[in-house]
């Protein structure tokens, strides 16, 4: 038994991530994640439910932290992704999609995790939140309300490695504290860290694994 670290959810983005240009709206001022000002928050929104919530949080972003490096995916919506480009007038650094080549996926992935305050924006659902704290990227969830990821909020706020909020209004007054305050960001990125260290690794779940099932075979 082997498990994998990256990409637990690798089936579900076989259909969303693609060989060939991405689906766009628009074109940013300025390359999302630029080296000019690292010190910038940068926060992916990825939404595949509650999209007006994140429209909401979008044009909100772009009223009152235009500063923002910002990249919206509505998950196979271009309409949404449109929408959302619509409210972000204001914003000086932000790119829309409603797919991504599978380069600008990582090419995301990877900017949000060397950044000191990269942030994830999305549901509060486990495949993406262990992906996440793999990379070392803090999470500000929106409780997704399904009976089978009841447990995962508690696992975000158990190990630091984030927020998980009841609603849209504490969504927005978290993000705004954390525009405002972005040394609470990094502290959670180092939760992040530490978690995917001990939780995550590779060599660590195999031990106790092995530590777990030693007891069972001893026993037969």
């Amino acid at each position: 038994m082997r498990v994998v670290g990256p990409l637990v959810a690798q089936h579900d983005l076989r259909d969303f991530m693609t060989a060939g240009p991405a689906q766009e709206t628009g074109a940013p001022e300025a390359p999302w994640g630029g080296d000019d000002d690292p010190e910038r928050p940068r926060l992916i929104v990825f939404c595949n439910r509650g999209g007006d919530t994140y429209l909401d949080l979008v044009r909100h972003i772009a009223d009152t932290h235009p500063d923002t490096d910002l990249v919206f995916v509505g998950y196979d919506d271009p309409g949404l992704a449109h929408r959302a480009s619509a409210g972000a007038a204001r914003l000086a650094h932000w790119r829309f999609h409603s797919r991504l080549t599978q380069t600008q996926y990582f090419d995301y992935i990877d900017r949000a995790a060397r950044s000191p305050h990269g942030l994830l924006i999305s549901k509060a659902g486990p495949n993406t939140t262990l992906e996440a704290a793999y990379f070392g990227i803090p999470v500000l969830m929106l409780e997704s309300g399904l009976p089978m990821e009841r447990w995962v909020p508690g696992l975000i706020h158990e190990h630091g490695l984030g927020r998980a909020c009841a609603g849209p209004e504490e969504l927005l007054r978290t993000v705004d504290d954390w525009l405002a305050r972005p040394a609470a960001i990094e502290a959670h990125k180092k939760a992040a860290v530490s978690f995917a260290e001990s939780v995550l690794d590779q060599d660590a779940v195999t031990a106790r694994i092995g530590d777990a099932v030693r007891p069972l075979l001893e026993a037969r």
